[in-house]
């Protein structure tokens, strides 16, 4: 399972990042998150993210849709080494 604290730090920084206007910041920790839930959810990455988006009262819906976006690119990478 992925480790909560370290979501929530990351996901601290990220928010930071965003009132910062720091876009390089931002996709740091969206790949960062990403690839953690490829990791540590293979076969629910995707799915973990979209409970995120849907969950109320979630702030970081936006942080989410582009760890998605993140995942699709991760995993296409991937089939391609394959």
């Amino acid at each position: 399972m992925i480790d909560q604290l370290w979501l929530t730090v990351t996901s601290t920084a990220y928010m930071v990042a965003e009132k910062k206007g720091q876009e390089k910041l931002k996709y740091r920790y969206v790949d960062e998150i990403a690839r953690s839930l490829l990791e540590n959810l293979p076969n629910s990455a995707h799915l973990y993210a979209l409970e995120r988006i849907n969950t109320v009262g979630e702030l970081q819906t936006e942080m989410w849709r582009q760890v998605l976006v993140e995942l699709d690119k991760l995993q296409g990478e991937k089939h391609e080494r394959e």
